[in-house]
């Protein structure tokens, strides 16, 4: 596989749960008189788009063609997630929700060391859009989807979009929160890290017990692929009774904040241009060892992948 590919003419939809990353940086210096806590002097701020979103800017920095849709609420940080996403040409569609709040992860910063995460997020019910019908013509348009589902409402019930999906005969890579499995019945590939995978088919025994689980998990819910992101371990694909392993190429790990995501865009970048799994896999790896060596939710350019 070379070192560069073209995603220039790749069409990936994206549907899933948006998220806002506020980062406030400062010094801190001294405790707090009041109580038990370091007090910062704040000196910036900085937004990031996470969730979902991550996912879009990701497949956006690697070439690929995008198109977001998600919910938000009708407020200042839905504002600020549609300019992140103008002003990286990423197309999103949004359902916006008067009572809902926009997602939002705020984390404080000191000496590059995140003291505290403060979360903004509505009840999943309220991000629920109904059918996904409206969806269709968005989907016939695209080479393959992409459902982020992070529990916040929007993919409420990801087993109507992906019957819808796969009756455009169309791939899906699901990106799982959910433990009821059956909520994903009939994707082509899901992508849980190594703890969901655990909370969706219990404790294993050793690495024995983990194939065994894995491929019980292809068979019972109809998969294409399983793809399980393993942190330092890197990740295995389970397909056709055949296990792939790719170890981590990763020097220094800063921060995982959005690794998930970075592996989720690349990996369906590649499946979009006609790649195996198995090559997709070794090149969503490959991107996964370059982000997680950057502060929070970052992306991957081609430029920083060796061969």
């Amino acid at each position: 596989m070379t070192n560069k590919l073209d995603f220039s003419l790749a069409k990936v939809l994206v549907f899933g749960d948006v998220m806002l990353d506020e980062y406030w940086h400062g010094e801190s210096h001294r405790i707090s008189p009041e109580a038990p806590v370091p007090v910062i002097n704040m000196e910036s701020k900085e937004f990031r788009l996470g969730g979902a979103a991550n996912v879009a800017i990701n497949l956006k920095s690697l070439g690929a063609q995008v198109t977001l849709v998600s919910s938000v609420g009708d407020d200042q940080d839905s504002i600020v997630i549609e300019n992140l996403l103008d002003e990286a040409n990423i197309k999103s569609i949004f359902n916006k929700v008067n009572k809902a709040i926009s997602t939002k992860k705020l984390r404080l910063i000191s000496n590059s060391q995140q003291l505290m995460r403060v979360d903004f997020e509505s009840k999943p019910e309220v991000h629920n859009p109904g059918k996904y019908d409206s969806y269709k013509h968005l989907i016939t348009q695209a080479d393959i989807i992409v459902v982020s589902d992070y529990a916040k409402g929007f993919i409420y019930d990801p087993q109507a979009l992906i019957k819808i999906i796969k009756k455009a005969n169309k791939k899906v890579i699901v990106d799982p929160k959910k433990y009821d499995l059956s909520s994903y019945f009939g994707a082509s590939v899901l992508t849980p890290n190594v703890l969901e995978f655990k909370k969706m088919t219990g404790e294993f025994k050793d690495q024995d017990d983990f194939n065994k689980k894995a491929f019980k998990l292809v068979d019972d819910i109809n998969l294409d692929a399983l793809l399980i992101t393993r942190g330092s371990e890197g990740m295995t694909l389970y397909k056709n009774k055949e296990m792939f392993h790719e170890a981590t190429t990763s020097k220094e790990v800063y921060d995982v904040t959005g690794a998930g995501d970075t592996v989720v865009a690349a990996f369906s970048a590649c499946l979009a241009i006609g790649m195996s799994y198995e090559d997709s896999m070794n090149f969503a790896n490959k991107c996964a060892s370059i982000v997680v060596s950057k502060f929070g939710t970052s992306t991957v350019c081609q430029d920083e992948i060796k061969p």
